[in-house]
């Protein structure tokens, strides 16, 4: 009896244990999951910021032709980000095509243009684009006298 006694609570702890450890991994790995989703992302918008700040650069001091088309182009094959610049709220110039050609004329999203158009502040984080979710970077743009137009 002592003895059917003691297997019975042998198999209780062994059960026990065995549940404890199922979470204990569970725990784990939605831990790594969950930290190499926020490097993972990270990592994407610090991307973001220095392929704008590359954008920035370029454009300080631009003096080729009027269609900038082409130096996002060639930044985009250097980086493989998209680019746009607006004039203000419109989209001016971009890299981002549907349908074969580059879309431009579309508006900046009214939460985005209060942040970088209104308060004159960098935007990184997430945006929609034509119905797809980005990871972007936003700054204004100032024309020679200090003024925000883009």
């Amino acid at each position: 009896m002592k003895n059917e006694r003691v297997k019975h609570l042998g198999r209780r702890i062994n059960a026990l244990m065995a549940c404890l450890l199922v979470v204990s991994m569970l725990l784990v790995v939605s831990l790594c999951i969950v930290m190499f989703y926020d490097l993972a992302l990270g990592l994407l918008e610090e991307q973001c910021v220095n392929a704008a700040n590359m954008l920035a650069y370029e454009l300080d001091g631009y003096a080729g032709p009027d269609d900038r088309n082409e130096m996002l182009d060639e930044l985009k094959e250097r980086t493989d980000c998209e680019f746009t610049i607006f004039e203000w709220d419109e989209r001016a110039y971009t890299t981002i095509q549907q349908n074969g050609t580059r879309v431009v004329g579309t508006k900046l999203s009214d939460e985005l243009a209060a942040i970088v158009l209104d308060q004159g502040k960098d935007y990184v984080g997430r945006a929609e684009i034509l119905g797809v979710e980005h990871i972007c970077s936003y700054m204004p743009t100032r024309d020679e006298n200090g003024q925000i137009n883009g």
